[in-house]
């Protein structure tokens, strides 16, 4: 999120070039004590003035929605809560927050840990509904799309959905993103593209790494899954990948991309 003079100078350059802007947030403890509303507010108003759609996504660092530790559940929910007053001063339309989900619960622990993670989920979405922002989920070390695809069926709200991190998928599930899209294809409203070997989240160019990124948009168009889509990599490495969507004719697969 820091410095806001970077967001100001960047934006409209990724404006003539057709993008929007997703700003990213890593630093939990700027966010809960030092990050100042009103700050953030005259930047929304610059974007706006851009007419520059933005997209917010919070600390994915030691959260755990449905830890069975209060003090961690209480932690996370502050972080979650600050991201999503955030998002709403600059205007966001989408906040995206980390699962925290971990593969190897299972039984009792695992439907524990589903359990009060929805609570929390649910008074984000409640938040959400208030002030016209859809609440993204995005999955991280999930192996599979079913705690993902669960807690969507359960709260079942339009201010609720999914952001599919393919990388993330590429690293740490067993199953290829297209069974990851035909699962969840209903509750998608985001997706993050980034490339990596399948051992590590380098975030490479597309087409750098060992992801199948035709195929992906050929299962989103075969689905008719159209969300915006986020450049989760450094801007020069964005650049590049828009040129590889751009050669291959991807683009007439998914025209919104930021």
């Amino acid at each position: 999120m820091l410095p806001y003079s970077e967001i100001v100078r960047e934006a409209p350059v990724l404006k003539e070039s057709g993008f929007d802007l997703e700003v990213e947030i890593q630093d939990s403890h700027w966010l809960l004590t030092t990050c100042e509303m009103s700050s953030v507010r005259r930047v929304g108003d610059f974007l706006r003035e851009q007419e520059t759609l933005v997209s917010v996504n919070g600390p994915i660092f030691d959260l755990n929605p449905g830890s069975l530790d209060e003090f961690i559940r209480e932690h996370t929910r502050k972080v979650f809560f600050k991201t999503i007053e955030l998002a709403v001063s600059i205007g966001g339309s989408r906040v995206i927050l980390p699962s925290g989900f971990s593969p190897f619960l299972s039984g009792d622990a695992r439907e524990g840990w589903r359990s009060l993670a929805t609570e929390i989920w649910e008074s984000c979405v409640h938040i959400g509904s208030e002030n016209d922002l859809v609440v993204c989920i995005e999955n991280g070390y999930d192996d599979n799309p079913g705690m993902l695809l669960e807690i969507a069926r359960e709260l079942d709200s339009k201010s609720f959905g999914i952001c599919l991190d393919v990388g993330h998928v590429n690293v740490y599930s067993r199953k290829k993103p297209s069974h990851w899209i035909k699962e969840l294809a209903r509750y998608i409203r985001e997706i993050h593209l980034n490339d990596n070997n399948g051992k590590t989240d380098d975030r490479l160019v597309l087409g750098e790494g060992t992801l199948d990124i035709p195929a992906i948009f050929r299962t989103l168009h075969k689905h008719r899954v159209w969300p915006p889509m986020v450049f989760d990599m450094a801007t020069v490495h964005a650049v590049n990948s828009y040129k590889y969507l751009e050669n291959r004719g991807v683009l007439s697969f998914q025209p919104e991309l930021l």
